[in-house]
């Protein structure tokens, strides 16, 4: 399985990071690779705009739009690595695919140091139609924790979707059938790529 290189962004200039993230949004735009981009690509060209308008705001030395470019930057690398956890999940680790949505693919030599799995998964029901909270602990070297839904037979691999990528241990998950049981599981994303598949917690959706 190939993984989808990302790291290299962090050490991207401004107008570097603002090209890759051009071409990313323009190789995923009707990808059938992937259809369902996470987060939106509405999401990273709102992001991508914010960088490029403060870059040229910039331009001038102006001390107000160079701390607000630095805080565009870092929008972009968070919208990015999220991006990059769900291309590699929805690629399913095929190179060509990785590569069709502008990412790049890392070396098979780099060393690997797989994070572990999460612990302590636990879903909280709001009062909101469809929604649940999904929490589990921290897992060291985690960059991205991913959570899959079932609304069938945990059992059943093929039924296992994904249902959110977040950077945070806490993930709000919107759009779930109302009054049904639904399976979650968790891993978590690190520099080397997926870790391991938590445990599998159920709640009833409201």
């Amino acid at each position: 399985m190939k993984k989808v290189k990302w790291g290299f962004i962090y050490r991207a200039s401004f107008a570097v990071l603002l090209a890759i993230g051009r071409f990313i949004q323009q190789s995923l735009t009707g990808n059938p690779n992937f259809p369902t981009p996470v987060p939106t690509l509405l999401a990273l060209d709102a992001v991508l705009d914010e960088l490029e308008l403060q870059i040229n705001a910039s331009a001038t030395g102006n001390k107000v739009a160079i701390a607000a470019k630095k805080v565009a930057r870092k929008n972009v690398i968070d919208t990015l690595r999220l991006m990059a956890v769900y291309v590699q999940s929805a690629s399913g680790g095929v190179e060509t695919k990785i590569l069709s949505s502008g990412f790049e693919v890392r070396a098979s030599s780099q060393p690997v140091g797989q994070v572990s799995a999460p612990q302590n998964v636990r879903v909280e029901t709001t009062a909101v139609p469809g929604q649940s909270i999904v929490r589990c602990d921290a897992v060291k070297g985690a960059t991205a924790y991913v959570v899959e839904i079932n609304t069938g037979d945990p059992a059943d691999e093929l039924l296992w979707k994904l249902g959110a990528i977040s950077s945070s241990v806490r993930v709000v998950i919107n759009g779930l059938p109302s009054v049904h049981v639904v399976w979650f599981r968790m891993y978590a994303v690190g520099a080397s790529g997926k870790g391991g598949v938590s445990d599998v917690a159920r709640a009833i959706v409201q």
